[in-house]
């Protein structure tokens, strides 16, 4: 199995339907999709998967995911529920990196980059709508939505303005 088709089986195991969503978005794979296996012994504890997709307007979807196995688990077949995200980042934006939204989780905080001031961390719970633990398949029906109606998809919370 060639490397390609074997992060496309890696995307289609862990987040079923999600390239197809992408490719629904019009446009082509400018980079990955590309997955990273992590191991305890003879186990797989870790899975990362990248994709940047680029849409026939020239804007861009990436996606960056980590999954680790929870402590105490071990599975035969793949299960969604025994796993925790560790990490992402889903970013919507202009082909030169001028972003229009980010949702992000990371060693710091899990947040949003939104207009007008995008270098902000936004928290999440400031956020409308939640986006807490945001699945990337949601963000990818996020950014199709924005797409076709031109409406900004997040808000900060009105008392929090």
């Amino acid at each position: 199995m060639s490397e390609t088709n074997r992060s496309e089986y890696f995307f289609d195991l862990v987040y079923p339907g999600l390239l197809d969503s992408l490719r629904a978005l019009g446009g082509l794979f400018v980079s990955g999709p590309s997955h990273s296996l992590g191991t305890r012994g003879d186990a797989l504890n870790r899975i990362e998967l990248k994709v940047k997709w680029e849409c026939d307007d020239s804007n861009q979807v990436t996606i960056r995911v980590t999954n680790r196995l929870k402590v105490g688990v071990s599975e035969d077949t793949f299960n969604l529920g025994q796993w925790t995200r560790s990490f992402y980042s889903y970013d919507y934006s202009q082909k030169l990196n001028s972003t229009h939204f980010r949702i992000d989780l990371d060693s710091h905080s899990e947040h949003v980059h939104l207009l007008p001031n995008l270098k902000d961390h936004v928290p999440v719970a400031n956020v409308d709508p939640d986006v807490r633990d945001i699945d990337p398949r949601q963000f990818v029906e996020m950014v199709a939505t924005f797409r076709s109606t031109k409406v900004y998809p997040l808000s900060r919370k009105a008392n929090l303005k």
